[in-house]
């Protein structure tokens, strides 16, 4: 992983809590990325207090959903005000990580998590064309997403 992108709309706090993320990942060894289209990790911190602000999330969502399409790996987190958790996850399965209203203080670490897990389960199977190793890929994310017990890591951190 070398890149994020961090799209915030809404409060001064998710403008102060994305800045606060940026820093991190960029303590862990990730740079600013010129878009989404250039990252490796994009968040959203999102707003659902006003329908103008919940309408672009979507809007942003829905081209995420094609760039994780044709990158797998890439990780997208949406943090923030959301409304309606199993909503959008029934509504956005590609997305990794959905940070709950009140788990904003441990996004950080667990978005951390996140990237620490895909960089240990990263595997580059021999024989396989760049097709077959993306799907294989693709495979092993869901699984991760669909198993979180399993894939959790000790200490504490991503638990939720």
């Amino acid at each position: 992983m070398s890149g994020f992108h961090i799209w915030t709309i809404g409060c001064q706090m998710n403008v102060a809590d994305s800045r606060r993320l940026a820093e991190s990942l960029q303590r862990y060894g990730l740079e600013v990325a010129d878009g989404p289209h250039a990252a490796d990790v994009v968040v959203l911190y999102s707003c659902v207090v006003r329908q103008q602000a919940e309408d672009r999330v979507h809007g942003q969502l829905q081209a995420l959903r094609q760039m994780k399409a044709a990158r797998p790996e890439m990780k997208v987190v949406v943090a923030g005000c959301v409304s309606d958790i199993p909503d959008w996850r029934k509504r956005y399965p590609f997305v990794d990580l959905i940070a709950e209203p009140g788990q904003d203080l441990t996004v950080r670490e667990r978005l951390i998590d996140l990237l620490d897990l895909s960089e240990r389960y990263r595997f580059d199977p021999e024989g396989l064309n760049s097709h077959e190793r993306s799907a294989l890929r693709a495979q092993a994310d869901a699984w991760l997403r669909e198993h979180p017990s399993e894939a959790r890591m000790t200490g504490g951190r991503g638990a939720g």
